[in-house]
């Protein structure tokens, strides 16, 4: 099981506040489904299944994605790419020799 750090100050943050419930859902689910690098392979089936709403990935996107901050990227693969989430589990110095870091260019250049 992945273990990860979580920002306690989210649920404080306007742009969070003003989500609707089920994408406050959609947005943590993503957050703790995504690899180690913030990838997630967009599955709205299962994620509709486990929140029990009816989810639109676009409308979703909208929200997230606001004038003043672009969370999500949408990749050439189709997968979602949180932006803030490898600086935020790892820090944002970046070191080519770690190996953790070496992995996630791997998987970052794979997914286009």
């Amino acid at each position: 099981m992945a273990k990860r750090f979580t920002d306690t100050e989210l649920w404080e943050q306007d742009w969070f506040i003003d989500l609707p419930t089920k994408y406050k859902l959609l947005w943590c689910y993503v957050k703790d489904k995504c690899d180690h690098v913030g990838i997630w392979r967009p599955n709205t089936v299962l994620a509709q299944r486990i929140i029990g709403e009816p989810l639109n990935a676009i409308e979703f996107l909208t929200f997230i994605n606001t004038e003043e901050k672009k969370r999500i990227v949408v990749l050439p693969t189709g997968r979602w790419f949180l932006k803030d989430f490898f600086i935020f589990q790892y820090g944002a110095v970046f070191s080519p020799t770690s190996p953790i870091h070496k992995g996630a260019v791997k998987a970052l250049l794979a997914n286009g």
